[in-house]
């Protein structure tokens, strides 16, 4: 199974905003993927193809005159977020909630930055697990090795994310939801401060632990989802990072470096022997 063969986010919206690539051919482009490759991965739980693509329509019409960071971008919603008008599952059947009226507080930041939902995907059952092996809806299945689980419970979000279905998905992490499919599907995978992201409209698992995280291929996608989502327009200006120098960093010298392979272990020694190189974006 191919893994994205897109331009990340950042370069996808650069695209549109400079008028390469229309957002009605770059959704038609994303979905067309989706209807070919997701049946193998099962990542999706809702396309909503009528929604995006009048979405990406109106995009269109104004790109020229309303700026926007994320003009066209095609994103994906984990089905425990709600999408107005679109059923959301949680991973059961009927769904548990049918067809809410109102979109979750991050679904509606992403939507005003300009970006064009695709539809839910898939995670496990009521986002309580972390193989996405369980859900109404079938197993997600891992993009480089559909043998292979994607994790969960975000599992959806991470296995779109990595084989191109959408060029950035987000996600819920209560106890490693985002994290744990970001690491088995190869994107990367942000749980964010509790609070800096709203919560509103998520149904809820542990409320004072959900938060609402990100799925991207790189970085700098990352920094420029979050930084909507913070309610930036941009990600902090380089001139204002801040070092990490005098911070101190915590290591497990068992259990976390037991039983892992020898090259991740080494890369994260590697990151840790660097720290004073990290900023905070």
């Amino acid at each position: 199974m191919s893994t994205a063969p897109l331009p990340d986010a950042v370069a996808t919206a650069a695209a549109v905003t400079a008028g390469t690539i229309s957002p009605v051919e770059l959704v038609e482009a994303v979905l067309e993927r989706v209807e070919r490759i997701d049946p193998v991965l099962n990542s999706y739980t809702t396309l909503l193809r009528g929604r995006a693509l009048a979405r990406a329509h109106a995009i269109g019409r104004t790109t020229g005159t309303t700026p926007r960071p994320l003009p066209g971008l095609p994103v994906a919603v984990k089905d425990n977020l709600h999408v107005a008008g679109a059923p959301t599952s949680l991973g059961v059947y009927p769904p548990a909630v049918a067809e809410p009226v109102r979109s979750a507080e991050a679904v509606r930041l992403l939507e005003r930055a300009g970006a064009v939902v695709l539809g839910k995907t898939n995670l496990h059952q009521l986002a309580y697990g972390a193989t996405g092996d369980v859900s109404a809806f079938g197993p997600v299945r891992n993009p480089h090795d559909p043998a292979r689980m994607a994790g969960g419970s975000s599992g959806g979000s991470a296995a779109a994310v990595a084989a191109g279905l959408c060029a950035a998905a987000l996600g819920t992490d209560t106890g490693g939801s985002v994290r744990v499919p970001a690491a088995l599907c190869g994107v990367v995978g942000l749980k964010p401060t509790r609070g800096a992201v709203g919560t509103g409209g998520v149904v809820p698992l542990g409320p004072t632990l959900d938060c609402v995280g990100l799925l991207t291929r790189t970085v700098r996608d990352c920094a420029a989802l979050f930084a909507v989502l913070a309610g930036r327009t941009t990600p902090r200006d380089t001139a204002a990072r801040e070092r990490l120098d005098g911070y101190r960093i915590g290591v497990p010298d068992a259990f976390y470096f037991d039983d892992v392979q020898p090259a991740v272990g080494a890369a994260c020694l590697r990151a840790l022997d660097t720290k004073s190189k990290l900023v905070v974006i």
